[in-house]
Formats: C-alpha cells, structure tokens, sequence
C-alpha cells in the first residue's frame, strides 16, 4: 500500500515544478537537498565542498546521505522529468 505522500506526490510534476522554480540562494538549495536527506530517514548527510585543481573558479559540491531513497517508479519518473519535452512541429 503507497503511503499518504506517494498518494499526493506526482513525482513528475513535483521535479519539474522544482527544477523551474528556482532557489533564492545557495544556502536554500542546500537545506532543501538536506530536508529530502532527512524526510528518506537518513540518520547522517554529508556535504563536500572542493575544488578542481585545474580549474580554481569552478567548485565542485555534492551532498549524500544514508537515507531510503526511491523506489524504482519515483526515480524513473523523476528521471524523465528532467529530460526536455520535444516541441511542437514549427512549419
């Protein structure tokens, strides 16, 4: 049986709906990605923070946890999400 928030979740619509809505700084993008470790039940999240050495300008950040993650339905559906939509024949 689905749960409360996979009943009212359209992963689909919720990444797109993300992904267009954009983040007010950094720092909300972070507490976000960190939000989510802690909703899948994660008991640590790591964020690391470097730099290439060939290129000083460009930092490299990602954020992990050992959260329960998505299920395979959710993630292909969020996967989809990001891809672009084809357009409209334009002749």
């Amino acid at each position: 049986m689905l749960s409360t928030t996979e009943q009212l979740l359209v992963p689909e619509n919720f990444i797109r709906a993300t992904r267009d809505s954009g983040y007010k700084s950094f720092g909300a993008a972070i507490a976000e990605l960190l939000d989510n470790s802690f909703q899948a039940l994660a008991l640590t999240a790591w964020i690391e923070i470097r730099r290439e050495s060939n290129n000083q300008h460009e930092l490299i950040i990602s954020v992990a946890d050992d959260g329960e993650g998505m299920n395979l339905d959710i993630r292909a559906s969020t996967t989809n999400a990001l891809r672009p939509k084809p357009t409209a024949d334009m002749h």
